[in-house]
């Protein structure tokens, strides 16, 4: 099971509080308990005021490991005493998750693998209540042994002739939790108020801050992609060190030496290499619902699929559930060394991201909103269709109030990536021309008939949310069963082959195209039965994968972060896949996926396709062929020139592998045959 960090993990009535019976504690809790002194009679040494802030708010929302930055951010949204009094306490916990998955990932690294399993990491299953995960970070931070993040642990956790005051701090919302977390709904602000003064717990979470910073100095990094090109391998990862859920891809060039990571795994980066992390927390996308966030490891069950479970806090449930098996061997002591990779130029990816640290601290990579430059229209429209979504009005005084709430996560200092994207989504012409460097932004023409000329041509100089209601108008012109189609109804996921092809066309096309390119800009071709979309830059992973059905990272994060804001679009990379799936339910010929080095196409052409019965196939074949292989054998007869394994599983709807290895038993049994990477029926089967 799973709490998800952005919403917080709720309170674990596993979790005794004082005025229990002791014996229902855990032995971890038990000596959490003895080693705690009593905080709201005695201060730490280092506690500061608000006014005498150890760590800025600014530092740690653009700095820091997005699970603690969103559960710090909570604290200081929340309004009410009550509410902030709680968001503390989950903050404290949510630390004490994060601390932990680093632990238990740094003593599988551990040199001396002869070395006994503490108690701690031993007994770490079933609910894992917050004294379980701060016994495992105790137990790690003990360990005499040489591990990757040996000496952080010891720096932030003890200190000569004791523990430190971050401990101590844990230690005490620990009891505190357990003590009120319980029952913070039956007390009232002035309460609240009153213990979050006697415990001056404000104070104590921005030392906690400040004292875990050597853990979190180290880069949270999700692999999406290693691919090897031109001579190298190149890594496209997410760095998850701020507070934003929707951080740009960067392809990073690495040196890989004996084994390689596992896509779409969290990893932290250390200065011996990577740590694995999964499955202690995952980036996994919510069932329900198209955004993703990290997860941290909740609970460990035995059930009788033994799989991990997921909690749903405020938001829903991961998409994916690793296997029980999957934890054991951090539990029992197996060895999970890091994976000796280094990004070019530097000596370790720590290296690399305290150089990024640096100027994002200096402000040498951020900026601050400068609504003044963008085009006031496009914000109001954009502002105004949020707000009915999200059903809020809107603040006459504060019209973009929404926006640097939901697209931004209320910041108003962001990286330049994102205030880029911001330009290109709400800019005016003026700007974004010498932006973009191109004469326009987006082409569309219209072919009617045989002729040859494109009847209607235009090319659009505006920003991107205003070219994609244009190519919405646009469209909705040349196709009769579109015309009642605008972008206010854009929202509905449900409709004909052809709204469900425009809704998608259009949003990948103004989210995963490469703004950068000055040679083109992206085109829409209308043509009698066949529209074409292309975009500048190449697709950020290959056409199979995106068949196959894995997710996708976008190039542009916020511009896609915007549209499913509005209910323009779920997920990135769902987008494709949900248009084959239409064309197939059709029965249209298979969408064409075309990924150059410098550009990217989809070809959609709406004919209806003519396949082969199974019973005209066992007649031809005088044998009953499979289900399967009927729809195989029918696309490449459709199909005279060939298919390759990308058109195979868009046609088919199967996957890679397994539209591989049927393709494999039908040319075993000399019905295909394969060449030059194309499928297509043996001479004799070509002939009806």
């Amino acid at each position: 099971m799973y709490g998800a960090v952005h919403g917080l993990p709720r309170p674990n009535p596993d979790i005794q509080s004082p005025g229990q019976s002791s014996q229902h504690q855990t032995s971890a809790e038990k000596h959490l308990s003895l080693s705690k002194p009593a905080f709201l009679e005695s201060e730490p040494h280092g506690i500061t005021t608000k006014e005498n802030r150890m760590i800025s708010e600014r530092e740690i929302g653009l700095t820091y490991p997005q699970p603690v930055a969103y559960a710090f951010h909570q604290t200081v949204r929340s309004i009410s005493p009550t509410e902030k009094f709680d968001s503390i306490l989950r903050c404290g916990e949510v630390i004490s998750r994060y601390l932990c998955s680093l632990a238990l990932a740094s003593f599988a690294a551990r040199d001396d693998l002869d070395a006994p399993v503490p108690d701690a990491i031993k007994n770490f299953r079933g609910s894992l209540s917050y004294g379980k995960y701060l016994a495992v970070v105790q137990a790690v931070a003990r360990f005499h042994g040489t591990h990757p993040l040996q000496a952080e642990f010891q720096k932030v956790m003890y200190r000569r002739g004791g523990i430190t005051d971050t401990h101590e701090i844990l230690v005490d919302i620990l009891e505190r939790r357990n003590e009120w977390g319980h029952n913070l709904t039956t007390y009232s602000n002035d309460m609240a108020a009153q213990l979050l003064e006697q415990g001056q717990h404000v104070s104590k979470l921005n030392v906690v801050l400040e004292g875990i910073l050597p853990l979190c100095l180290l880069p949270l990094i999700y692999i999406d992609q290693i691919n090897f090109q031109e001579g190298a391998f190149q890594m496209l990862r997410l760095l998850l060190m701020e507070l934003n859920d929707e951080p740009a891809p960067h392809s990073v060039t690495i040196s890989l030496h004996d084994r390689m990571p596992n896509r779409y795994y969290l990893y932290l980066g250390t200065s011996q290499g990577l740590l694995r992390l999964y499955p202690m927390m995952l980036w996994a996308l919510q069932k329900g619902n198209y955004a993703r966030s990290i997860y941290l490891l909740d609970k460990i069950t035995s059930n009788g699929d033994k799989l991990l479970e997921y909690q749903s806090i405020r938001i829903n449930e991961p998409d994916i559930t690793p296997h029980v098996k999957e934890i054991e061997p951090f539990l029992t002591g197996e060895p999970h060394p890091p994976y000796p990779i280094q990004p070019k130029g530097f000596s370790c990816f720590v290296q690399e991201w305290l150089q990024r640290r640096k100027a994002v601290l200096s402000g040498d990579s951020t900026c601050t909103l400068r609504w003044e430059t963008l085009n006031q229209d496009t914000l109001k429209w954009y502002a105004r269709i949020l707000g009915h979504k999200l059903q809020q009005e809107l603040a006459p005084t504060d019209p973009y109030a929404l926006i640097v709430e939901y697209l931004l996560n209320g910041s108003t200092e962001i990286s330049q990536e994102d205030w880029y994207q911001i330009s290109l989504l709400f800019g005016k012409w003026s700007e974004l021309k010498t932006l973009v460097n191109r004469d326009y932004i987006l082409d569309i023409r219209q072919r009617v008939g045989d002729e040859e000329r494109w009847v209607e041509r235009e090319m659009v100089q505006d920003n991107v949310v205003n070219a994609f209601r244009t190519a919405l108008k646009f469209i909705t012109r040349a196709n009769p069963g579109l015309q009642s189609t605008t972008p206010e109804s854009l929202d509905k996921t449900s409709g004909s082959s052809d709204y469900i092809m425009v809704r998608e066309a259009l949003v990948n096309l103004s989210t995963h195209q490469d703004y950068t390119d000055k040679q083109m800009a992206a085109q829409i071709q209308l043509e009698p039965h066949v529209t074409r979309f292309s975009n500048p830059g190449s697709a950020l992973i290959s056409v199979e994968q995106l068949i196959d059905g894995g997710l996708s990272v976008a190039r542009n994060p916020l511009i896609g972060k915007a549209f499913r804001l509005i209910g323009f679009a779920e997920l990135a990379g769902t987008g494709l896949r949900t248009i084959h799936h239409e064309w197939r339910k059709q029965h249209r010929r298979p969408p064409q996926v075309i990924s150059h080095e410098n550009h990217f196409s989809l070809i959609l052409d709406d004919r209806p396709l003519e396949l082969a019965s199974a019973s005209w196939w066992a007649d031809k074949l005088g044998k009953e062929p499979t289900e399967e292989e009927v729809l195989v054998l029918s696309h490449l007869k459709a199909n005279s020139t060939g298919l390759n394994l990308a058109g195979l599983c868009s046609a088919t709807g199967f996957d890679r592998i397994s539209a591989e290895n049927i393709c494999q038993d039908l040319i075993h049994q000399g019905y295909v045959q394969s060449m030059n990477n194309l499928y297509r029926l043996e001479q004799k089967l070509r002939v009806s």
